[in-house]
């Protein structure tokens, strides 16, 4: 499952991260320093804040439904799944520009992008319900109530990794802004 979550959530989320257009102040900005890191400080801090948001609330969530609600340990790991795939999926346009929201950014300027995440969801929807796959990834068929829960949590991961980024990427002066 994880391999597969790999494979639609970086593989072709990667390559259509390629085809991105250019900012447009792209030649105003100075250069980095031959010797600066590629991944720097604040990008290593969402890093983690992402890994420990999505960790504790895919602990939370199996908690819940399994614990509280005593759902099926099968529909609980379909349901953890599909969440961890979506999230994946959805999150790659909260990261794409750390100083840029999700909600103000060109949402569709790279169509290969917008592509490959609707491929994505195709894909991990057919683990859920093609018996073939069902068998493979050892998944159940899930009901619109599980996929309100896979929606919601996905939701929370976003909205928590912009208000992240928010305090991360706060501009240290105030002639420059979150938006360029």
């Amino acid at each position: 499952q994880i391999l597969w979550i790999n494979l639609i959530g970086d593989g072709f989320l990667g390559a259509a991260l390629a085809f991105d257009p250019a900012e447009e102040d792209t030649m105003r900005k100075k250069p980095h320093p031959k010797n600066a890191s590629i991944i720097n400080k604040t990008m290593i801090k969402l890093m983690a804040t992402i890994s420990i948001i999505t960790g504790l609330g895919m602990l939370a969530l199996f908690y819940w439904l399994y614990v509280i609600q005593n759902i099926d340990l099968a529909e609980v790991r379909t349901i953890i799944f599909c969440f961890l795939a979506f999230d994946s999926l959805l999150y790659v346009f909260s990261i794409r520009d750390p100083y840029i929201s999700f909600f103000h950014e060109k949402f569709f300027s790279n169509w290969y992008l917008i592509v490959a995440v609707l491929l994505g969801f195709l894909l991990q929807i057919v683990t859920v319900y093609a018996p073939p796959f069902q068998a493979l990834f050892k998944t159940v068929p899930l009901n619109l109530f599980d996929w309100a829960i896979i929606t919601g949590a996905s939701i929370l991961t976003i909205t928590a990794i912009e208000i992240t980024k928010k305090i991360l990427y706060r501009p240290k002066n105030n002639n420059s802004t979150l938006t360029k």
